[in-house]
């Protein structure tokens, strides 16, 4: 499942077209728009509101891998206008935690470092991407899947020569100029996610007891070793009896073999 967070209505307009998304038949706490592939949810501006739609949207499609995707406008020092980017970085201007989105495979797409912050960024102090969600849906998402499939997509409207207007129609434009790519991140997302829905969780469970965490972690786990590494092996791990033992050496073994983390 593809699950793309705009902030803004306006931003999410053109994508809720392209993808021809309707209205959640639901009741929810924000406007959220979906067919059988792709969720759309409006958070509203900020960071606060980005982690608490991304947990929402996380819970009610668990049964699911999701891929996440941020989809907005950003300010940068010189960029020009609509120039698009993929964060290869995101920084909490706040708490200066960082998030790093994993790109498997060489992209055809500019990636840029983006820095979160709680106001509108006007001076742009260093050669970032500005915008108001990213630390949040990152904070959140990586909850519910993993830096493969938890990306950041940002059209540059502000610069410190030219802003662009809180106008609507004018965003949208910026947002629609880029449909293509944006489709085509996410499909990419969505291929990755199918080679990794078989992630091995049921050979594990007969090994030890999992609490329902624990489960989770397991998966978790599963997922980015088989996106990074390929299938795991139960011979090397038929050792442990205790999850959390288990859990700690798969984990360590990624950690070893990925050049990412």
């Amino acid at each position: 499942m593809l699950v793309i967070l705009t902030a803004l209505h306006c931003e999410a307009k053109p994508l809720i077209a392209h993808f021809k998304l309707k209205v959640g038949s639901f009741k929810s706490p924000f406007p959220i728009y979906h067919n059988d592939k792709v969720y759309l949810g409006v958070s509203g501006i900020g960071k606060v509101n980005a982690a608490f739609a991304v947990s929402y949207l996380g819970k009610i499609l668990e049964k699911y891998i999701i891929c996440w995707l941020n989809v907005g406008i950003a300010g940068h020092r010189r960029v020009a206008i609509n120039a698009l980017f993929v964060a290869d970085k995101v920084i909490d201007g706040g708490t200066l935690k960082t998030y790093y989105p994993t790109h498997i495979d060489p992209l055809d797409m500019t990636t840029s470092t983006l820095c979160t912050v709680d106001k509108p960024e006007t001076i742009f102090p260093d050669e970032y991407l500005y915008d108001m969600e990213a630390s949040g849906f990152m904070q959140a998402a990586l909850k519910f899947s993993t830096s493969e499939l938890t990306h950041c997509v940002k059209i540059v409207s502000d610069n410190l020569f030219e802003k662009t207007p809180l106008d609507g129609k004018i965003i949208e434009r910026l947002i629609g100029n880029h449909l293509t790519e944006i489709q085509s991140f996410g499909l990419r997302l969505l291929k990755l996610a199918e080679e990794v829905k078989t992630a091995q969780v049921e050979d594990f469970l007969p090994q030890c007891h999992f609490t329902v965490t624990e489960k989770w972690q397991l998966h978790r786990l599963l997922v980015r070793y088989r996106t990074l590494n390929g299938t795991l092996s139960l011979e090397e791990f038929k050792g442990y009896v205790r999850a959390k033992d288990l859990l700690e050496a798969i984990e360590n073994k990624i950690n070893s073999q990925s050049l990412h983390f």
